[in-house]
């Protein structure tokens, strides 16, 4: 599975559930998009930890997670714009602020990833990577 897909799809399945917390394996990907979601304040804390869990057999295999802290009601929805078979780029120009009022599209550019509001001020374009509202 993709490693945004997978993101989306627990980080949904959560607050669906009104779980507060969600536990995923850590990538440089999945960091830097809990990074963006906290300054944009639909998450409220991430934490990286690297436990070491039994797998098969008796050795232990240490995996880095990321824990999210939910906020309740923080957002209501999430999906992947840009995917492996079809990504979505944007010029500056070209990117729209979203209609909603709490909505955001999270744009990856080369100063890392921004909100559509962010890169519009700082006229930077890049990959559409996900709606959030």
């Amino acid at each position: 599975m993709n490693t945004f897909s997978n993101f989306y799809s627990r980080v949904q399945n959560a607050q669906r559930l009104g779980d507060p917390l969600v536990s995923m394996p850590w990538t440089h990907k999945t960091w830097r998009l809990a990074i963006a979601l906290k300054r944009l304040k639909y998450i409220e804390d991430f934490e990286i930890s690297s436990k070491s869990e039994k797998s098969k057999g008796n050795f232990k295999k240490d995996f880095p997670k990321i824990l999210l802290h939910l906020i309740p009601g923080g957002f209501s929805y999430l999906k992947q714009v840009s995917k492996p078979s079809r990504r979505v780029y944007r010029k500056a120009k070209d990117i729209k602020i979203h209609e909603r009022p709490y909505g955001s599209f999270i744009v990856s550019t080369n100063l890392g990833l921004l909100s559509c509001q962010e890169a519009k001020t700082m006229n930077l374009g890049g990959e559409v990577l996900c709606e959030v509202y």
